[in-house]
């Protein structure tokens, strides 16, 4: 698991790349703070969602709410902490079809106990080592554009940092590649990205 218990420990990390003095919070006012408290967050979550890693799965039994008044005529809750879904489940079968992603719900026509396998925002200290190596050259390479600029070095931790998520998520594969339902449902991360609202047959 990674070293680091904490995002500006991970900050911290690439700022010793730089041999920049370190942060005390990723809130302190100072030039370095200001552009890692504004990439830290969404670089993170990127990365994480590229792929369906094993050890940033959760599953979790949706909430029922109520009925709609309307077709869809049932809604979940959706858990606060999705970042992307992989698939959805009734036991152990997928459900391809019949439901609708809105806002934080799920609609569906008909009543079951619904479980979502998704992608949640992992806490660093539960990140693998080679995710958090190659998440402080990412965050290298964004300080290198900003403090000082210095384009040609940041491209090439870009390129270091693209390597070893390459090289985490074989090794994840390859560790978890046997898993039922392991690709995230592809309808289902459309409808949630919004680019298909519903999933249908």
């Amino acid at each position: 698991m990674s070293v680091y218990a904490a995002p500006v420990e991970v900050c911290n990390a690439a700022l010793a790349e730089m041999g920049d003095d370190q942060i005390v919070a990723l809130t302190d006012g100072s030039p370095a703070a200001i552009t890692l408290n504004t990439r830290y967050e969404p670089l993170v979550k990127k990365e994480l969602t590229k792929h369906g890693y094993s050890w940033a799965k959760k599953v979790a039994r949706l909430v029922y709410q109520g009925e709609t008044g309307n077709a869809p005529t049932y809604a979940y809750y959706l858990p606060n902490d999705v970042l992307t879904p992989r698939w959805l489940m009734v036991g152990h079968a997928p459900v391809v079809r019949g439901y609708q992603l809105s806002s934080n719900k799920l609609l569906v026509d008909v009543k079951y106990d619904y479980d979502l396998h998704y992608t949640w925002r992992v806490p660093e200290s539960q990140w693998p080592a080679d995710f958090a190596d190659a998440m402080v050259k990412r965050l290298h390479s964004v300080l290198l554009r900003a403090l000082p600029v210095d384009y040609v070095t940041a491209r090439e931790r870009d390129q270091a940092a693209d390597f070893d998520f390459s090289a985490a998520r074989i090794r994840d594969r390859m560790a978890n590649g046997k898993q039922p339902n392991y690709s995230p449902d592809p309808v289902l991360v459309q409808a949630w990205r919004g680019a298909s609202p519903h999933a249908q047959a």
